[in-house]
């Protein structure tokens, strides 16, 4: 695999109240705890994924990573020799890796916070590997709007790069400009479910909103002859509600300008939590998949990132389990 890189990265100083709030927030664990990676993929919009990125990194102090990908090219072998393939895939690099610096001065100028890279190879797996070597927290992807010609595809790269990471996430429509005021969070209290809650409340700006929601099956547990099975489920799902919620209570601590609340829907689970993102004005959704770490049950939690992912107008957040070992 080829590649080159250029380092873009700034120092500025940083005024004693800008210190006093960044330190504050990771003492509360609501920093994002490594490196952003932003992937640049030929016809995907990307202005909102590095407007997000350029304000998390500011906030949180931490480097963007922005990883121009070069999808290789198939020529028959009896057609162009290997090194003139070879010398046709660097002009390739450089032509990527000039656009990336030219799509990072035209979203900001002076690419404070910046370094980028180009790479050749296929998306999914370049940027699970990229991800791992530089230790990053997040991997922030560009959404095309819904209905736009571009649209599928932007989904299909989204999904393929959330099944094979380690880490969150996160698509992003061009229209982005600052980061998440009101977000939902799917909540089946499995533990990717829950990570997904945690950096949700990462991303948020201040005076932020996080509802934690559960969506019931709709189910008449009195009509299949387990009439008591309604209040059992009821119990078990408020309490861990509550222990989620109180969880991340804890992680804000005495910070005020989060507010954290709970919501209990019932139906399909992607489809209800989209029409609730719709009417709540929610501008992220969050949710957890099992990923490579337990494909047994991808099927069922990935339906569900993956209804998300294809019908959400706003960002989507989504987050695998615990890291597992490359």
């Amino acid at each position: 695999m080829q590649r080159t890189n250029t380092q873009l990265t700034t120092t500025r100083s940083l005024g004693s109240d800008r210190v006093a709030n960044l330190e504050r927030r990771r003492a509360t664990g609501r920093s994002v705890n490594g490196p952003l990676l932003v992937a640049l993929e030929e016809r995907h919009p990307i202005d909102g994924a590095l407007h997000l990125a350029q304000v998390l990194a500011r906030r949180d102090q931490v480097n963007a990573h922005l990883l121009a990908i070069v999808r290789p090219l198939a020529f028959p072998p009896a057609l162009v020799a290997a090194d003139d393939l070879a010398a046709i895939e660097q002009g390739r690099l450089q032509q990527a890796r000039d656009g990336a610096r030219q799509a990072l001065h035209r979203a900001h100028g002076i690419a404070t916070y910046w370094s980028t890279e180009a790479v050749l190879g296929g998306s999914a797996s370049v940027l699970a590997r990229v991800a791992r070597e530089r230790g990053s927290a997040l991997t922030i992807v560009g959404m095309a709007l819904p209905h736009a010609p571009e649209r599928m595809a932007c989904e299909d790269a989204a999904l393929q790069i959330v099944r094979k990471s380690q880490i969150p996430v996160l698509a992003v429509p061009p229209s982005t400009d600052r980061l998440p005021r009101r977000a939902i969070v799917a909540v089946d209290f499995s533990p990717p479910s829950r990570r997904a809650a945690a950096m949700a409340l990462t991303l948020l700006r201040s005076r932020g909103t996080l509802t934690l929601a559960h969506v019931q099956p709709d189910v008449d547990f009195a009509a299949l002859g387990r009439p008591g099975l309604d209040a059992i489920y009821a119990s078990g799902r408020d309490a861990l509600l509550q222990e989620l919620e109180t969880e991340l209570r804890k992680q804000i601590g005495d910070a005020s300008d989060v507010t954290v609340d709970t919501l209990v829907l019932h139906g399909d689970a992607s489809e209800t939590l989209l029409g609730r993102a719709r009417e709540g004005s929610y501008d992220l959704i969050a949710a957890g998949t099992a990923g490579l770490a337990a494909p047994e049950v991808h099927d069922m939690m990935g339906s569900v990132s993956s209804a998300l992912v294809r019908g959400a107008a706003c960002a989507v957040l989504v987050a695998p389990g615990a890291e597992i070992s490359p």
